[in-house]
């Protein structure tokens, strides 16, 4: 597993798929160290909505959940070092609410009604640097660390063991998680690029202590306010009940505009 890790991760080194984006013509956020033009708006299906509060400050979140696990990101971007584009991404959410929801039995019910579930905050920080390779490739790097603030510790049998959640749910369980990535991506033409994304997310204090993502796809921008997204996710976790893949297709349909 871990030599299918390090190869999903060494790929995205090669040429053909290092992150792209316009420095001049930055209309959509693909998740580098470049933030939104000031009162560009973003929002897809099924990603998060986001808005260019000025230049260098961009505001995120995810509008299907807010009002069940309100949540907001914000990403600041500090200018270029060394040729390297900087930002740093800060992200609160509070899962008490949802988890709250789905503490019953029956359907829908992923957690025993008999549980406690306490007050809860998870606080992420993250590190990004966007570098240009050539006129049309680029890759993104980023580090993060995320700890979590609650009233008292959950029951460990409280987790919800689906991939892309449990990992990331597992900050409240063990007190602070890492995370790494190189997110990488080709512009093919004005219209179409090419991405290929990897993450590991470590749980030190966890004896299921690790998470693989890997994500790949195309985006074809229709225009400036139509951006279709297609591709697939490919997630490894180390559950309580033992170590999983899954295969996932992913779409979306983004639209932006100015406020």
């Amino acid at each position: 597993m871990k030599k299918l890790i390090l190869l999903a991760i060494l790929v995205s080194y090669i040429p053909i798929s290092c992150f792209s984006q316009d420095t001049t013509d930055r209309y959509w956020d693909f998740n580098s160290a470049y933030t939104l033009p000031e009162s560009r708006t973003e929002i897809g299906i099924f990603n998060k909505m986001s808005y260019g509060f000025t230049d260098n400050i961009q505001l995120s979140l995810n509008p299907i959940i807010f009002f069940v696990m309100p949540n907001i990101d914000v990403k600041w971007n500090h200018g270029k070092f060394f040729d390297t584009e900087l930002s740093t991404v800060h992200t609160i959410y509070y899962p008490t609410m949802l988890m709250r929801m789905v503490s019953k039995k029956g359907l829908l019910g992923m957690i025993g009604p008999e549980f406690y579930i306490p007050h809860m905050v998870s606080i992420a920080n993250e590190i990004l640097a966007t570098k240009e390779i050539d006129s049309k490739y680029f890759f993104t790097g980023k580090l993060g660390f995320n700890f979590s603030i609650h009233e008292e510790k959950p029951d460990i049998l409280t987790t919800i063991d689906l991939p892309y959640i449990y990992p990331r749910m597992s900050v409240f369980y063990n007190g602070f998680i890492f995370n790494a990535g190189i997110l990488s991506m080709m512009k093919l033409n004005d219209s179409f690029r090419f991405y290929f994304d990897n993450e590991l997310i470590l749980i030190p204090r966890a004896e299921n202590n690790i998470a693989y993502e890997n994500r790949g796809g195309a985006n074809w921008m229709i225009s400036n306010h139509v951006n279709l997204s297609l591709g697939y996710m490919l997630l490894y976790g180390d559950y309580p009940f033992g170590t999983q893949w899954h295969l996932l297709p992913t779409f979306d349909i983004l639209f932006g505009f100015n406020l």
